[in-house]
């Protein structure tokens, strides 16, 4: 029976509400598995020949979801994945379903081809040494943003510990496009796991199924033959448990037995950041204030922006926080400082809130985008404003975001989620998609709960202010 799109239930599926939110997600061998408040089946499973995974339809939204013979295709896959086949003098393998497709013989041998969309990809460093016995480096081409660059740190830390006597170079993207920030570079410069950064010219494309085939062409005539050039892709799908674990997979390594926090590595402290540190400190301890919120409000390749940034920053100020924002806010207060980006490069002001961090109780507010990520490498409280559904988000999922949704997410602890109600937000569209607009009082009301939360987890000596 299939979903009709409207948004009643039938009795058959509040029957099925109320056995999951009896159980709220259960675990299936290695996978956990949450599901949709209401559902339908819609497909059929076959257990011999081609696995079709069933599609299920979230009633309220109308949100397309996969679930029950999720088991069997996670089995199937996890299979697969431990299992894969190469074919003769190949290092890679390309998978379409539950289909191994022969890689194509005219394309470089030291690079994967271009990928059908839809399909993954496993590549083994181990046979390309054996397969192609003069490599001596290699290069890793990053096409994502800041953000996923972060996401990624822990694999190129575990790339480079299984493979230590191997040069790796890292290539940037020197375009700003849907997928890749040129500023990333700026965080590799930092990474000891990489030893020389380049830019290169790439141009990506707007279609999302097609975001793997990034063109690097100009790397490969930059680079000799024996560098092993390997773009920095992997499988994004409501069924990845966790990036490193979709990272490990894609480049046929063992996976973490825990999914590892994102990493920021030692950035040295200019001296326009040590001043403005040192301003904001004596700025908490003049005016006795509650703490800094770090405050982001702009998700530049979802072209989105919160509207009324300035009535957040205001009511944040006048509970008596000091404000940091990341986008320009049109405000004029001692209390609120919009960073200058011409000054303040991405690492100099991951620097700034790593010094705040040490010193001052902090607390992030951000939309989906980069801060989301540095927050949970800093362990810093923070509030997302999901501002669209993310079908992908368990896979960015750290403990400490607390996640405002007007969709619930059945991956995210129900303690760390707000769901808004309609009347909470507007429907907006920024010409690519529809995207939720919350209003500045309930972002500031789901706020004050993060902090109370927050601050009912921390030990009493660790509630000061101003940190020794």
């Amino acid at each position: 029976m299939q979903n009709n799109g409207t948004s009643k239930s039938t009795g058959l599926a509040k029957i099925w509400r109320k056995i999951i939110r009896t159980f709220e997600g259960f675990q299936l061998f290695t996978f956990k598995v949450k599901v949709p408040p209401a559902i339908l089946f819609s497909h059929k499973v076959k257990l011999f020949g081609t696995i079709t995974i069933f599609r299920v339809d979230v009633y309220e939204r109308c949100r397309k979801y996969y679930f029950l013979g999720i088991w069997v295709w996670q089995l199937r896959r996890r299979y697969m994945e431990t299992h894969i086949e190469f074919e003769e003098g190949a290092w890679y393998s390309i998978i379409c379903g539950d289909r191994v497709v022969r890689p194509p013989l005219n394309v470089p041998r030291n690079t994967i081809s271009k990928l059908p969309p839809g399909s993954e990809v496993r590549m083994s460093i181990d046979h390309a040494l054996k397969v192609l016995p003069h490599v001596n480096r290699i290069a890793l081409v990053v096409f994502n943003g800041i953000g996923d660059y972060f996401y990624t740190t822990p694999f190129i830390k575990k790339l480079r510990e299984k493979y230590p006597k191997l040069p790796f170079v890292a290539y940037v993207s020197d375009q700003f496009d849907n997928h890749n920030s040129p500023a990333i570079a700026e965080c590799l410069q930092f990474d000891p796991n990489i030893d020389e950064v380049f830019m290169y010219h790439g141009t990506g494309t707007s279609n999302e199924r097609y975001w793997k085939n990034y063109d690097y062409a100009e790397v490969l005539s930059r680079e000799p033959e024996t560098t092993l050039i390997l773009p920095v892709i992997y499988d994004h799908s409501p069924q990845t448990l966790s990036r490193d674990d979709a990272l490990s997979d894609t480049f046929c390594l063992e996976r973490s037995a825990l999914v590892p926090l994102p990493i920021i590595y030692s950035i040295p402290a200019l001296d326009h950041v040590k001043k403005t540190f040192e301003k904001i400190l004596e700025m908490i301890k003049r005016r006795n204030l509650q703490g800094v919120v770090w405050f982001q409000a702009k998700s530049t390749h979802a072209r989105i922006i919160l509207n009324n940034g300035e009535t957040l920053a205001s009511k944040l100020i006048d509970a008596g926080y000091f404000v940091i924002s990341v986008d320009p806010l049109d405000m004029d207060n001692e209390c609120c400082l919009s960073l200058n980006l011409d000054q303040f490069r991405i690492t100099d002001s991951i620097r700034l809130l790593q010094l705040i961090n040490e010193r001052i109780k902090t607390y992030c507010i951000s939309m989906s985008s980069c801060f989301m990520s540095i927050s949970s490498a800093l362990d810093i409280p923070c509030l997302v404003i999901a501002a669209w559904y993310d079908s992908c988000i368990k896979t960015v999922y750290y403990p400490n975001l607390f996640v405002i949704t007007n969709v619930p997410y059945y991956s995210v602890s129900r303690m760390q989620q707000f769901l808004a109600s309609e009347e909470t937000f507007e429907i907006a569209h920024n010409g690519h998609h529809e995207f939720c607009q919350y209003k500045p009082n309930y972002l500031f009301e789901c706020f004050q709960k993060m902090v109370e939360a927050v601050e009912n987890q921390r030990p009493k000596e660790t509630n000061a202010i101003i940190k020794k």
